[in-house]
């Protein structure tokens, strides 16, 4: 069956706002208020999930902004200059797509034996029974478009949505007939630590405030 074209997901500003619920409408709220870079401690592997097909692994990983700021130090570093050197073809991208707040996620393939074969088009966000594709998908490692990969090889590139990646929300991430809900089971860990490092933010704020006389 064929799957319908549909609006797809923009990038969600998300905030690390002052409510414990992790709605949308909260985290907008507190766009201005994000928690300086530096705070976190998550792996990127916690803030990712993997899929797999047969010989072919996939990892999806979302460049949200409030998302990485959870991350420990030298992880948010690799993802922000990941997300910087790509920045100019990503907002080319979103302004071809006529959108202004493009959703990214780095999308990585990767073979277990050689002449793996894969199809960046295939892979698909599923929220509420919805599928969502990608608007333009922008190679970040050489080879990319080849679109075959040797054993122990990886190809890497940045997926652009025109719709926010609910990554504080639960969606699943497919790739042909293969669908992963295993993001619902990151939440619980990525929830924790948010409420951490807003604790810790407010914290450092209070304490370098202006001295009571």
């Amino acid at each position: 069956m064929t799957l319908p074209r549909v609006v797809f997901w923009t990038f969600l500003l998300a905030t690390l706002g002052t409510a414990p619920a992790l709605s949308a409408q909260g985290l907008a709220e507190d766009i201005d208020s994000l928690p300086a870079a530096g705070l976190g401690r998550l792996t990127q592997d916690q803030i990712s999930i993997t899929l797999q097909q047969g010989d072919l692994q996939i990892r999806f990983l979302p460049l949200n902004r409030g998302l990485l700021r959870l991350l420990a130090p030298d992880g948010y570093a690799s993802m922000r200059s990941i997300l910087q050197s790509r920045q100019a073809a990503i907002d080319s991208a979103a302004q071809r797509a006529g959108i202004t707040r493009p959703g990214v996620v780095l999308v990585t393939f990767f073979a277990q034996r050689d002449n793996v074969p894969f199809q960046p088009q295939d892979l698909f966000l599923d929220q509420r029974n919805q599928i969502f594709r990608p608007v333009a998908i922008i190679p970040y490692s050489p080879g990319f478009t080849a679109h075959q990969l040797q054993a122990r090889g990886q190809a890497t590139a940045i997926y652009v949505f025109e719709l926010p990646v609910p990554v504080f929300e639960g969606f699943q991430v497919g790739y042909g007939a293969t669908v992963s809900n295993a993001w619902s089971d990151a939440m619980p860990t990525i929830a924790r630590e948010r409420d951490r490092v807003v604790s810790r933010w407010r914290q450092q704020r209070t304490d370098s405030g202006p001295t009571s006389r």
